[in-house]
C-alpha cells in the first residue's frame, strides 16, 4: 500500500484521477441509496415509484457500460470522463429539485448512465498509466479511494439532510461535484496530465 501511494504520488496524472474516483463515489453514489426518502417525502409515493426509479437508474447504468464497451479507447478519454462526471452532477442536482415523476425517472436514468460510464473510463485510464510491476498495488490506493466514497458520502449526505433536508442535501452534493469537475475542466491541468500519462504509457 506505501508504494502504491508513493507511485501515485510521483507518477504524472494518478493523483487527480484517484481523487475524482473519490470525489464521484462520496458526492455521487448516495443517489440511490437515498431513493426511499425522495420517494416518502417528496413524490409522497410508495413502492411502486420506487421500484421505477431504481429500474431507470439500472437500465442507464447498462445503457452507460455498453456505450463505453462500445467507443473502446477514446482519443481525449480524460475529457470525457470528465464530463460525465458534469453529466452526473447535473442529473443528481436536477433529480433533487424535480417534482415531476417523468423528468425524474430521465434524470436517474442519465444519472446511472453518467455513473457507470465515468467510473468505467476512469478505471482504464488509471490501468493505462501504471506499469505492469506496480498495477497490483497502485490499483489496491485507487479501489480504496473508490469504495471509501461510498459510506462516508452516504455517512455527510445522511446527517446533512436531518439538517437541511433531502432536497437541498442532494442538490448540494450535485452542484459539488459539478464544481469540482469544472476546476479539472476550466484549468485543464487535470485532463492534460492524465491524458498525456496515459498516452505515454499506451
Amino acid at each position: 500500500m506505501g508504494e502504491g501511494i508513493a507511485f501515485i504520488r510521483q507518477r504524472e496524472g494518478l493523483a487527480p484521477l484517484v481523487f475524482l474516483a473519490f470525489s464521484m463515489t462520496l458526492l455521487g453514489f448516495s443517489l440511490t441509496g437515498f431513493l426511499p426518502v425522495m420517494v416518502r417525502t417528496v413524490f409522497h409515493r410508495g413502492p411502486q415509484t420506487y421500484q421505477l426509479l431504481l429500474v431507470c437508474s439500472g437500465a442507464g447504468s447498462i445503457v452507460g457500460a455498453l456505450m463505453v464497451a462500445a467507443l473502446g479507447r477514446l482519443k481525449g478519454q480524460g475529457h470525457v470522463a470528465l464530463l460525465t462526471l458534469l453529466a452526473l452532477g447535473t442529473a443528481i442536482a436536477g433529480f433533487a429539485m424535480s417534482r415531476w415523476l417523468p423528468l425524474s425517472c430521465l434524470l436517474i436514468f442519465i444519472g446511472g448512465a453518467a455513473i457507470m460510464a465515468s467510473a468505467s473510463l476512469m478505471l482504464s485510464l488509471v490501468q493505462l498509466i501504471v506499469s505492469e510491476q506496480m498495477r497490483g498495488r497502485v490499483m489496491s490506493v485507487y479501489n480504496l479511494a473508490f469504495r471509501a466514497g461510498i459510506p462516508l458520502g452516504g455517512l455527510a449526505l445522511g446527517k446533512l439532510i436531518l439538517i437541511v433536508g433531502i432536497t437541498a442535501a442532494l442538490g448540494g452534493s450535485g452542484i459539488l461535484l459539478i464544481a469540482v469537475t469544472l476546476i479539472f475542466l476550466i484549468v485543464m491541468r487535470g485532463v492534460a496530465t492524465f491524458q498525456r500519462a496515459a498516452e505515454v504509457e499506451g
